[in-house]
C-alpha cells in the first residue's frame, strides 16, 4: 500500500503467492545487536502507537536463494480504510 498524502509506503500481509519489491540490508552478526534497535527507531517500532511492526518474512534477492529477513509491516490498519491508501502495483511502493 501507498499512503497519501504522508508519501509513505504501508505494507500488509497479503496473500502467499504476493510479492513486495525491497531492499535487503545486511549487517554482520556482531552489530545485529546494536543496529537493529537504531532500525526501530527509525521505523517507529516502539512508538506508542507503534507505526510499524517488526515481522520475520522470507525473502528471495534477486541473485540468492530464500533467506528469512526481518520486515517493517504498516501497524496503523484502519488508516488503511481511510482516504488516501492505495494498492502499491507489483508489490512496488512508488517512491514519488
Amino acid at each position: 500500500m501507498h499512503l497519501s498524502p504522508e508519501n509513505s509506503p504501508a505494507p500488509v500481509p497479503g496473500r502467499p503467492d504476493e510479492r513486495v519489491r525491497g531492499e535487503v540490508l545486511t549487517y554482520p552478526p556482531e552489530v545485529w545487536a546494536r543496529v537493529l534497535p537504531l532500525l526501530d527507531a527509525l521505523e517507529g517500532v516502539r512508538d506508542m502507537p507503534p507505526l510499524y511492526h517488526r515481522h520475520r518474512v522470507t525473502a528471495v534477492p534477486g541473485a540468492g536463494g530464500p533467506e528469512a529477513v526481518w520486515t517493517s509491516v504498516y501497524a496503523d490498519r484502519a488508516r488503511l480504510t481511510r482516504p488516501g491508501a492505495v494498492p502499491a502495483p507489483g508489490g512496488d511502493w512508488p517512491q514519488q
